[in-house]
């Protein structure tokens, strides 16, 4: 029971590279990713069938994730507020970085596990002294690195606790591994993989650190078709955690083999072609899924820079109908004005590219969905001052309509314009 736990937990997992990643590159978030990257390699090298190697290579990844939670809590630092803090810190922090290192190598060349029955236990390691004083300075550097970030007066509760999580387990640990160097003691390996549910189980905790908190808060929010994509794999993951479940359990129940591996490869399926079905009642569902997941509010973070050039004069209306363009990656733009005269006529104002395919002047616009100069008019946007209707944007391409986050981007602009 407890190795299916540490499986279905490592697929869990697995997606928060992708939305760390999906959040832009950053030194702290590297070191976070390769932190998880190599606890979830552990753990899977844990719960294989016990062999010497394998115990060895899953103690060594430990050691090694040591080292990457250190330099996790290090460039964090660079966001405290007080820069002598700061600088104070790095003073102490620096010197200590050997001591992580040192640990790494002597795992690596000095500590292979041996087996006894269920349990393993390190036999005469050569340098006992040296492993067990870097293990108390490699413990040092991560308490200071918790404590500076502790200093972060922004941080929220919940994510000083998942912090704390983390600290605790690692002294837990670490002080096995110091009391089987110092004693000799034997432990067993259905402890240890005990230990590594849990810790697995706590790092799920980042899901909603992530889209609720601030934890390894983002400058720019992911875009919506990330979020897409990441939600689609999210699925899937669920139905491999499900068919890994099942498996184990087709045999006690008596459900054939086949049959399991059947109804994951449909579900699979429906999950991948689910953005292909041309329903329209599916609509809702998606429009729940996208509201649920992404904000139509944060596409006015990623024009916050534009938007503020707008402000201050350094745009034009041109720029502004040419960014707009290639943001929803349309073919052409076109601005009509209502002439102020007895025809009511609509004067072509501007056009984005610049072009002579597009009428000087209509009596009628055109409606939406109709061809217009070649081109499909996907959409028609009054421009309004007042509750009076000055204008109308043509949005021109090959594609018959917008996508939602595209539909909150043009009410944006278009109430700019």
């Amino acid at each position: 029971m407890l190795v299916i736990l540490i499986k279905i937990f490592i697929i869990l997992d697995i997606p928060l590279t992708l939305f760390i990643l999906g959040r832009g590159i950053r030194l702290d978030r590297i070191f976070f990713i390769f932190y998880l990257i190599t606890f979830l390699f552990a753990s899977y090298l844990l719960v294989q069938p016990p062999e010497s190697q394998l115990l060895h290579a899953a103690v060594f990844l430990l050691t090694l994730d040591l080292f990457w939670i250190n330099l996790f809590f290090f460039p964090q630092g660079k966001i405290i507020n007080d820069k002598k803090i700061y600088r104070k810190g790095n003073i102490i922090f620096l010197p200590l970085l050997p001591f992580p290192l040192t640990l790494i190598t002597l795992f690596y060349f000095d500590y292979s596990p041996e087996l006894f029955k269920n349990y393993f236990y390190f036999s005469q390691p050569l340098y006992p002294t040296l492993t067990l004083i870097s293990i108390v300075f490699s413990l040092l550097m991560l308490t200071l690195g918790w404590e500076r970030m502790e200093r972060i007066h922004s941080q929220l509760v919940w994510e000083k606790l998942f912090r704390i999580g983390i600290i605790m387990w690692w002294i837990v640990i670490l002080f096995i591994l110091s009391r089987m160097i110092y004693t000799g003691d034997m432990v067993s390996i259905s402890f240890f993989q005990l230990l590594f549910c849990l810790h697995l189980f706590w790092l799920i905790g980042i899901y909603p650190l992530m889209y609720k908190k601030e934890f390894l808060e983002v400058r720019i929010h992911p875009s919506p078709q990330f979020m897409g994509r990441a939600t689609q794999s999210i699925l899937i993951l669920i139905v491999l955690t499900l068919f890994f479940w099942f498996e184990a359990l087709s045999k006690k129940w008596g459900i054939p083999p086949y049959s399991v591996t059947m109804i994951s490869v449909l579900l699979l399926a429906g999950i991948l072609l689910f953005p292909l079905f041309p329903f329209r009642s599916f609509e809702g569902i998606q429009r729940i899924l996208y509201h649920h997941l992404y904000l139509p509010e944060q596409d006015f973070a990623l024009e916050v820079s534009h938007y503020l050039k707008v402000m201050r004069g350094e745009e034009n209306l041109e720029k502004i109908i040419e960014h707009l363009r290639n943001r929803l990656q349309i073919e052409a733009a076109a601005l009509y004005r209502l002439t102020k005269s007895k025809e009511n006529k609509w004067n072509l104002y501007l056009s984005c590219p610049p072009s002579d395919i597009f009428p000087s002047s209509l009596n009628v616009l055109p409606n939406e969905g109709t061809k217009f100069t070649n081109l499909f008019l996907i959409k028609k946007i009054p421009l309004k001052a007042r509750e009076e209707t000055l204008g109308f944007l043509l949005l021109l391409g090959r594609k018959n309509k917008f996508r939602f986050e595209e539909e909150s981007l043009i009410r944006f602009w278009s109430s700019t314009l």
